[in-house]
């Protein structure tokens, strides 16, 4: 292992090259096309706010705060303390945990953007802590990418940075490093596969700008926040470049999401050669101070990149002894589950933990529809050496109801697996909720008393629309997020010439909201009889709070009570799909509005 000296000028480092890169890449992000760049491109007094660092951040007080026992459960709580943008998949994610959903299902539920690169970019403070221990790092990476991205292209990405990042610290080699790091990762992600791609057209000696026109062909997208295609940019300049500088422009040159890409580099270099790799061009203008974006708030961050290079080693020592102390390594297994919200008991139990309980939703989700039911199950693995006998029985809000047994008896035998199982129904006729928090109760009778145990859980409530196709009338659907698939909803001849949905929008009380319909084609939206939106122009398909496009958002007043929603799309085929968002509009606070989309009355 390497001394503490050289150890700590190779994070230091690190986080210097984080900082040079996310300044110089801050300004192109999103620029799709080859760039020819020489230097920084924006005016600063010292380092730019990044949410790549910032977030980083959060996790490394996480790691400080439970001593480094970090799980998705721990770092989601982070979340909600601490993280407030407004962004892609952190707006969405954190819109599920504030409604009580829980990780893994928080990352994926009602999230377009579980591919992206929210998450590779959180991935140097797991290589530093975990140095050497690149399943350590890969577990950590995991538990914190599931938190917004499960089941996506996103968690891989950070599994494979952090195991890269943690080898790095000892090897130089960098076409070992990437094939090593390869392993930790699906063979059949697009991430191992755009990877995989780059290194070929490397190896058959394609010139650079030839390599990104292949990745772009094959895992290029309108979305330029793609994860696998991103990563391979990345890469790019490690292969190619000679020296940091030249390293640096080629991956920048690449395009896309350029302060990601440009800061992971940046960082990447920084710990396989240290400071004496960093040129001073690039350095001195920043000086040591970090930057904290404003939406970041509410617990100590360090002030200097120094600062942050021994709060890192420290944090170091605590994923070292943590692991050192596990007999059994298998709890650090990386495990891609995205139907289920996973709870440790007791409450802050890490490796030692007696139970572990895993909720479920029938059909994988959490959202039910009025007048109707939905079983949730919840699965108990007994990890302790004793057996467990447990009254399990539901606490739900009104307008819910339980059909079936309101309490179950199970015994478990230690290493034994028991599930039970709860009809749940939505009233139609009850107060109107956007979401009901819930939980299981469990009881066991210990020497004479009572021991109380809980699982919280969330059910939402379904978006329903009515449907009309070209006059013709499609029913009633029931949305299970914000999105209406129109192959799910069967459309005559498979397209429409112009698509109605009618829905009646409830809200508890007056208050500013953003409206968004996200589709790729002309739409309109009336509100209570009035238009406030008519674009007649094509645009992306992306349904991120904060870059919708202009002409199909607007913001409102509204009054407590209804109002009747109608939306029309043009050119509609089975293929497409339509969001829509009801958020508040406030800037870097963005999250949905708790709301019901009804067609009561209609």
């Amino acid at each position: 292992m390497l001394n503490e000296e050289l150890f700590r000028d190779k994070v230091y480092a690190c986080w210097m090259g984080k900082n040079i890169g996310g300044t110089l890449g801050g300004p192109l992000e999103g620029l799709m096309e080859l760039l020819d760049i020489k230097g920084y491109t924006q005016e600063f007094v010292t380092a730019v706010e990044n949410d790549d660092l910032d977030l980083q951040l959060v996790n490394l007080h996480c790691l400080e705060q439970y001593a480094g026992q970090v799980t998705s459960a721990n770092l989601a709580k982070e979340w909600l303390s601490h993280v407030h943008f407004q962004f892609d998949e952190y707006g969405h994610a954190l819109t599920n945990m504030r409604k009580g959903l829980r990780p893994p299902l928080s990352g994926c539920y009602n999230n377009f953007f579980t591919d992206c690169m929210g998450s590779p970019i959180r991935s140097e403070l797991w290589g530093i802590v975990c140095a050497g221990k690149p399943e350590l790092a890969a577990y950590y990476a995991c538990q914190d990418a599931c938190v917004d991205h499960a089941g996506g292209e996103g968690v891989w990405g950070e599994v494979f940075f952090a195991v890269l990042e943690c080898l790095a610290f000892e090897e130089k080699n960098v076409e070992k490093l990437i094939e090593t790091s390869l392993s930790y990762i699906p063979e059949k992600s697009r991430t191992a596969g755009a990877v995989r791609l780059l290194l070929k057209s490397w190896r058959e000696k394609q010139s650079w700008q030839k390599n990104r026109e292949l990745l772009i062909q094959m895992f290029g997208g309108e979305n330029f926040t793609d994860a696998p295609l991103n990563i391979a940019l990345t890469l790019m300049g490690l292969l190619y470049g000679k020296g940091f500088t030249e390293q640096l422009l080629i991956t920048t040159d690449c395009g896309y999401d350029t302060d990601c890409t440009c800061a992971t580099i940046g960082s990447i270099m920084g710990i396989m050669y240290g400071t004496s790799y960093l040129d001073e061009r690039w350095v001195k203008p920043l000086g040591e101070k970090i930057l904290v974006s404003s939406p970041i708030y509410g617990f100590d961050v360090p002030k200097t990149i120094g600062e942050l290079t021994e709060r890192s080693i420290r944090a170091a020592k605590l994923a070292a002894a943590i692991y050192d102390a596990v007999p059994d390594k298998s709890i650090f297994s990386v495990k891609q589950e995205t139907d289920r919200e996973i709870t440790i008991l007791p409450e802050g139990s890490f490796s030692c933990c007696e139970l572990v309980c895993e909720t479920q939703y029938e059909n994988g989700n959490p959202a039910i529809t009025p007048g109707r039911t939905k079983t949730v199950y919840l699965t108990i693995e007994n990890k302790s050496l004793a057996s467990y006998t447990l009254d399990i029985g539901m606490q739900i809000p009104s307008g819910l109801e339980v059909l079936d047994r309101a309490v179950q008896t199970v015994s478990i035998v230690p290493g034994g697996r028991k599930t039970v199982g709860f009809l749940v129904k939505a009233q139609e006729d009850a107060e109107k909720n956007a979401f009901y928090f819930c939980r299981f109760l469990m009881k066991q009778k210990i020497a004479g008393n009572w021991m109380e145990m809980e699982v919280p859980f969330t059910l939402m409530a379904t978006a329903d629309w009515k449907l009309e196709a070209d006059g013709v009338s499609l029913g009633v659907f029931h949305g299970t997020d914000a999105a209406v698939r129109m192959k799910e909803i069967g459309l005559p001849k498979g397209k429409a010439r112009m698509l109605k949905a009618f829905s009646r929008l409830w809200i508890s009380e007056e208050k500013e909201v953003r409206l968004l319909v996200v589709y790729r084609k002309p739409a309109a939206l009336l509100v209570d009889g009035r238009a406030v939106v008519e674009s007649k122009v094509e645009t992306p398909l992306i349904p991120a709070y904060h870059r919708a496009p202009s002409e199909k958002c607007t913001n409102l007043r509204l009054a407590a009570g209804y109002h009747d929603i109608e939306i029309c799309l043009n050119d509609v085929e089975e293929s497409d799909v339509f969001y829509f968002y009801v958020v508040n509009p406030a800037n870097h606070f963005a999250s949905e509005i708790d709301c019901v989309l009804t067609v009561e009355g209609l």
